[in-house]
């Protein structure tokens, strides 16, 4: 057993690491003694007890610290304790927590005493207190004792348990050996909506600028006590949590503590958000409304959610700087932008890309047109229909780009299943927009990445993508834009056009409007008819320059030399050449005619397209036609004339139904 002094020693020590003052003597008593604590305002702010005889023990506790009693036995250097030893501080270890809760208890009283006359002696607090200035909020209903304001702690019952004071620097203290857990201060009358905010500034804020009634918890780790506190008075109410973010602490006590709050009580949750421009420092509601205002602070708390809940990005204009649009290809492809690039198959929409990888590989020199790319940067490709070794390589390597630049990203390799086998899956834009994002940032310098053709990757793995339906389009290529735009690169979709002859450029795009819609450039391949051997690339669509000349070009064959011989390929060979045609006349045949179909053949042509890979219930076909911009009256006169067989389906709901089909077509059985 160590000595009589060593105990000591060690006892004062572990006193001081609490900033607790060591009386001098210590009394080991088994009694509880009063002690200050170190800083201002701190006499008889702690308390402790000591056991000397048998196996020393003891605890304490600083009052201004905030944390709880603390209990303390001696560290020995024998390997474990008696058996009469472990009885005996058993029992010593009782003994301390009913002198440390009869302590607690008696404190309490005579701290809800002390702020009783404290609050009696207070007066009403002018409005020109100093700290109220420097927080631009109102009194509300505070009162002053000796220059600082007196902020009241009552419970759920109202009984005043404590009390806090600020003094005009902003300094905070709490009256010696009050209550605060679960205690707050309430400023309007509780109604349908409650909010729970930390400090008295801030629900002040709140107050002033929502109407809503606050209660002022005074701390982050309060906020649960409180908020259950009036989940239980006030079961039908909606509670806010109002929380401070507090960004420049590790952890961030103010955002999980709210968090944690609004979770275990079912509460909604709300952070200020001060955008792009946060001011130093600036961290709570009072923050937010001095900063922005009392409307900007109104806003977000009456769009506060569930915690964990979906939420919409919004973002200030006034925290985004103009800056002009970069491209790739100037004023015609964009960087950090979508654009579609569509032909028939066989016309050289791939050789077109190789040859524009070729440019930005090595930092070259756009065809034609003559603009310096300036740099070399890399370029990601998707390919579901050429193959990499015998296709895809040949082609760059004619076009004279940069391999080493140049990355195929092919399946997704998937290793969650139960044998924990390495499955391969086709990459999807609905399901694997995250490995995309993964590959931008594993090749930050990407500034082109090409998908040809764009329709095999929208397919889920569930299959429920309908690339004819505008809503499922525009859900995969928004967040897609939004990639190119955070990574400032240029995307790039390959697209086949339809067979409906005779329509618009436009409406020759396969699969739904949405595709071109959200491009913000669009431009199509077409055959030369003065000379089959050219072909024209001319715009389609432009949201972002002057529309600009078409340009032509051809393919030629050629040969690369490899370790294993010669390999024959094709690469782009550029004419001089404008094209003043549009992408309409291109189509027609560059004469300028460009006779347009009858809506009832350009709805029929949509109908066989739309029906080819098998039946459809008649609500999906009417949905369809009616986004593509068809009346429903020409959508049955085409029915009619093209003979589609509808079937009765039997089923409850979307399940059953009128299906309909092409003549012919498997599926055409009833049910």
């Amino acid at each position: 057993m160590k000595s009589e002094f060593e105990v000591l020693s060690q006892f004062r020590a572990a006193l001081e690491s609490r900033g607790i003052i060591p009386p001098e003597p210590i009394e080991a008593d088994g009694k509880i003694h009063r002690c200050d604590v170190q800083g201002k305002h701190g006499k008889n702010d702690a308390a402790y007890l000591l056991f000397l005889d048998g196996y020393p023990a003891g605890g304490f506790q600083n009052w201004k610290d905030g944390l709880d009693w603390q209990d303390w036995t001696l560290q020995d250097d024998r390997p474990q304790l008696t058996k009469e030893e472990r009885n005996a501080a058993n029992k010593r270890i009782k003994a301390i927590k009913d002198a440390r809760e009869a302590e607690h208890t008696r404190r309490q009283g005579e701290a809800r005493t002390k702020a009783a006359n404290l609050q009696e002696r207070a007066t009403p607090a002018p409005a020109d207190h100093p700290y109220l200035i420097s927080k631009k909020v109102s009194t509300h209903g505070l009162r002053v004792y000796k220059d600082a304001l007196v902020i009241p702690v009552r419970n759920s019952q109202g009984h005043l348990l404590s009390l806090q004071f600020i003094n005009a620097k902003g300094e905070k203290r709490f009256l010696s050996g009050g209550e605060t857990k679960g205690g707050f201060y309430l400023i309007g009358q509780p109604g349908d909506t409650i909010c729970i905010a930390e400090g008295f500034a801030t629900a002040a804020s709140i107050y002033e600028a929502t109407g809503y009634p606050v209660a002022a918890a005074f701390s982050a780790g309060n906020l649960l006590a409180v908020a259950a506190a009036f989940s239980k008075a006030y079961p039908q109410s909606r509670r806010i949590i109002c929380a401070d973010d507090d960004y420049q602490t590790d952890g961030n006590p103010g955002c999980t503590l709210a968090k944690v709050a609004a979770t275990k009580t079912q509460s909604l949750l709300v952070i200020p958000d001060f955008g792009k421009h946060r001011p130093d420092g600036a961290k709570d509601f009072n923050d937010l409304a001095n900063v922005r205002s009392s409307m900007e602070v109104m806003l977000q708390i009456t769009s506060a959610a569930e915690p964990g809940a979906d939420q919409l990005e919004m973002v200030c204009l006034d925290d985004i700087t103009a800056e002009p649009v970069q491209w790739l290809w100037p004023d015609r492809f964009p960087l950090g932008k979508f654009s579609v690039i569509g032909g028939d198959p066989g016309l050289g929409k791939t050789q077109l890309l190789a040859s524009m990888t070729a440019v930005v590989t090595t930092g070259g020199r756009w065809p034609v047109t003559g603009e310096s790319f300036n740099y070399p940067a890399d370029v990601l490709i998707l390919s579901a229909e050429d193959d990499a070794a015998d296709t895809i390589k040949p082609r760059l390597m004619a076009a004279e780009a940069d391999i080493k630049r140049c990355h195929i990203l092919g399946s997704v390799v998937a290793t969650s299943n139960p044998k924990n086998r390495r499955q391969r899956r086709c990459f999807n834009l609905a399901d694997d927009l995250a490995l995309l994002e993964r590959a931008l940032k594993r090749h930050p310098m990407t500034r082109l990445v090409w998908i040809d053709p764009l329709s095999a990757y929208m397919i889920d793995a569930d299959r429920k993508t309908d690339t004819h339906r505008t809503s499922d389009v525009r859900s995969i290529l928004m967040p897609l834009a939004e990639l190119a735009s955070t990574y400032r690169v240029a995307v790039i979709g390959v697209f086949h056009l339809n067979k409906r002859e005779g329509s618009s450029a436009l409406n020759r795009f396969n699969g739904s409007g949405a595709f071109v819609a959200a491009a913000r450039a669009a431009w199509l391949v077409a055959k030369d008819k003065a000379d089959k051997r050219h072909r024209v690339l001319v715009p389609v669509k432009n949201n972002l320059a002057a529309e600009q000349d078409g340009l032509k070009f051809e393919i030629r064959g050629t040969e690369i030399d490899t370790p294993t011989g010669p390999v024959p390929t094709s690469h782009v060979f550029w004419l001089p050449d404008r094209v003043m045609i549009d992408a309409d006349e291109a189509l027609a045949g560059g004469n300028g005619s460009n006779e347009h179909r009858s809506v009832l053949e350009e709805v029929m042509a949509f109908l066989e397209e739309l029906l080819a890979p098998g039946p459809k219930f008649a609500r999906e076909v009417f949905a369809a036609t009616e986004e593509a911009g068809y009346i429903e009256k020409t959508v049955k006169r085409a029915k009619e004339k093209m003979g589609i067989v509808a079937v009765k389906v039997k089923g409850q709901g979307r399940s059953g139904g009128w299906l309909w089909s092409l003549e012919g077509q498997e599926g055409q059985e009833g049910q």
